[in-house]
């Protein structure tokens, strides 16, 4: 009798246990889902650097939700000469719920493929609850979509490494954060006339106004809007101080401007209408190269994007003719998805084209654009009404204001 109810008594604990460990489980899920969802109109911070030594680069970034919900969501991206390692975290508070760790390692040999390990970890309590890990290889210049393969669970050691395991990664994410909010408030400590911390009083030159969000990252340019024809701006003024004209206006017109010298460097093809860098719906989008050699401009509505075009700063002395990156992008993507259940219910015209979230880094002495592709069927419910997919290009200048070259590297299908 006593035995028997030894055994229902450890029975009992053991499915509270599978319990208690199904709704960590699902609490980390929830807050990755949350995030995910909603992480791109959140406040953001970044800090990188190009070009180090053996041809290194790196980008950190931070998103963080302006509530007292207290989502955070942090990148860390390192890039060398044999490929790219990708870790992101997801964070509720001071909690760590969930990490993805990426790597892409190509050997430097002829033809040689590229091997791919992704990593989930899932935490909760202040250690490391389930790992998941999937791997791949793909030949040279083949898609590294790793959707098709399936994870396979790893094992978890002693509760200390467990615990050791959550602690480090959690040190790793809140260095990034530091650093992010250590760099945002020495940006706004400098003196009023440091060209990366314009006031609201001198965004503006002969004939533009700076674009917020626009600066490169060595504070030497940023986009700016302007009428043409016009030295003095003028139009619907916000209590702060902020401009705006109406987006129809066929004066309108954006430019890259010197924010040394206050002048312009050349004219955008992109028609961004104010100061501020969203209104509504309607977005400006801007990404430099660290050596502001390059720099993108996405211009977006709710459901598409208007215009994207990525140009030249030919040694900072004039800005070349814009390449376009919507249709190259559009078409690599709905190329991937052939055959998918996507395009088996809705035609390929019936996707509305939104491109965002573009990175241009440093690899040794080449240039790679990398871009996210989101098509979706406006206002359907259907899980096949939308796909997301990244799109990696290589960049390479033209000459005498030419056209910039842009090839495509790779296509990676994104979870929705």
């Amino acid at each position: 009798m006593k035995a028997t109810i030894v055994v229902l008594f450890l029975s009992a604990l053991n499915m509270t246990a599978k319990s208690q460990d199904k709704a960590a489980l699902n609490e980390a899920i929830s807050v990755f889902n949350e995030i995910d969802a909603h992480f791109k109109d959140w406040t953001h911070y970044s800090y990188g650097a190009d070009n180090l030594e053996g041809g290194r680069s790196y980008q950190n970034q931070v998103w963080k939700h302006d509530s007292d919900a207290g989502f955070v969501k942090v990148e860390m991206l390192n890039v060398n000469e044999h490929g790219e390692t990708k870790v992101q975290y997801y964070l509720k508070g001071d909690r760590l719920f969930f990490t993805l760790d990426r790597s892409e390692t190509t050997l430097t040999m002829p033809n040689a493929p590229t091997d791919v390990v992704e990593k989930r970890c899932y935490f909760a309590n202040n250690q490391l609850i389930r790992q998941l890990e999937k791997t791949a290889q793909f030949p040279e210049g083949a898609p590294m979509d790793t959707k098709g393969f399936k994870n396979r669970e790893l094992s978890l050691n002693a509760d200390k490494t467990a615990a050791e395991t959550y602690m480090a990664q959690h040190a790793l994410a809140a260095s990034v954060i530091e650093r992010a909010r250590k760099i945002q408030e020495e940006q706004q400590q400098q003196p009023a006339d440091a060209p990366a911390a314009l006031s609201a009083a001198s965004m503006a030159g002969e004939g533009w106004r700076l674009i917020a969000g626009s600066v490169s990252r060595d504070g030497n340019y940023a986009l700016a809007w302007g009428l043409k024809g016009k030295k003095e701006i003028t139009g619907e003024a916000e209590e702060d101080g902020a401009l705006s004209a109406d987006p129809g206006d066929p004066d309108l017109v954006n430019y890259v401007v010197d924010l040394h010298t206050k002048a312009i460097v050349g004219t955008l093809q992109g028609r961004h209408f104010g100061d501020r860098q969203r209104y509504n719906h309607i977005t400006n989008e801007t990404e430099w190269s660290s050596d502001s050699m390059y720099v993108a401009q996405v211009c977006s509505f709710k459901w598409h994007t208007s215009s994207a075009f990525v140009y030249d700063l030919q040694s900072g002395n004039a800005v070349s003719r814009g390449t376009d990156l919507i249709a190259p992008a559009a078409s690599a993507a709905l190329k991937k998805l052939q055959g998918s259940p996507q395009l088996k219910k809705f035609k390929p015209d019936e996707f509305a084209i939104k491109l965002n979230e573009v990175r241009i880094m440093q690899r040794a002495s080449a240039y790679v654009l990398m871009v996210n592709v989101l098509g979706e069927v406006p206002k359907k419910v259907d899980d096949d009404a939308f796909f997301k997919c990244t799109i990696s290009f290589s960049l390479t200048s033209g000459e005498n204001n030419a056209l910039l070259g842009l090839k495509w590297l790779s296509t990676e299908l994104l979870a929705d």
